[in-house]
């Protein structure tokens, strides 16, 4: 755990590592814009790290509860943000009560998640009725040829359908999906221009990343 904790510390710190935050970040913030319904609301993260998504999602909604969940307890103790509030725990048991969130958002966290479908189920438990779920994940052609060449520690992939089957599976109604991230090392130009003519066509399978959101009823 110590050496993928340490590889973990060192990738967030490199550029392209963080332009793909930035892109999720972006990618998760336009999601709550559209879809949430209430001014304020309480966002727990599954996967949170070392708490730099959570925290630059802060960001742009301060005045919210922000919570995280992450395994490791070295990661746990780096995070200094004291505005959001990481706990060591897995997404298998979830230290919530029974409706407490609006949001649950889980960044490149499903494809190293092993019981995908406790984590799932979860998840509904502690979402309120009418709560978002958001997930966004690697496109799989990509993540399979990016594994040949290093360890992604990647254990699940999954293709739009694959995704949709199995959040619909777990009783979650689909409101959005769509794919982004047209280059994953840095911004070049015209990039959401691209992606939106990508989208246009119904060609968004072929970028980078995946976003998924989906509704508790």
């Amino acid at each position: 755990m110590t050496d993928w904790v340490d590889k973990y510390i060192k990738k967030r710190k490199i550029k392209k590592r963080v332009y793909r935050l930035q892109q999720r970040v972006s990618a998760i913030s336009g999601v709550i814009k559209k879809n949430c319904r209430k001014d304020n609301f309480k966002l727990l993260e599954i996967g949170s790290g070392d708490g730099k998504f959570l925290s630059e999602l802060h960001k742009l909604y301060y005045k919210n509860e922000f919570f995280g969940i992450e395994p490791s307890k070295r990661l746990v103790k780096i995070n200094d943000n004291v505005s959001i509030k990481i706990v060591c725990a897995s997404g298998e048991n979830l230290p919530y009560e029974a409706a407490y969130l609006d949001i649950v958002v889980m960044p490149a966290a499903i494809e190293h998640i092993k019981n995908v479908g406790a984590t799932l189920t979860e998840i509904k438990r502690v979402l309120k009725n009418g709560g978002l779920f958001i997930v966004t994940w690697p496109n799989p052609f990509w993540d399979k040829i990016n594994g040949i060449f290093v360890d992604t520690g990647h254990i699940n992939r999954y293709g739009f359908y694959a995704m949709e089957q199995l959040l619909i599976n777990s009783g979650f109604h689909i409101i959005k999906k769509y794919g982004f991230m047209l280059f994953p090392f840095f911004n070049i130009p015209l990039q959401e221009f691209f992606e939106n003519i990508f989208r246009y066509f119904g060609l968004d399978f072929l970028l980078f990343n995946y976003i998924v959101a989906v509704e508790k009823r």
